[in-house]
């Protein structure tokens, strides 16, 4: 858990909302997690 949330405890954290280039990697990673967590549930993530 450490391992994976580093990059955003110790790195620039941006908004998943906005355009620029912060935003956009924000916006990767909260898909990645969201994808991740449906599979587990077997579900299909939303959004």
């Amino acid at each position: 858990m450490v391992a994976v949330m580093r990059p955003f405890l110790e790195g620039g954290v941006g908004n998943a909302g906005a355009q620029h280039s912060l935003g956009l990697e924000a916006r990767s990673s909260l898909d990645g997690a969201r994808a991740k967590v449906a599979r587990l549930f077997g579900a299909v993530p939303a959004g």
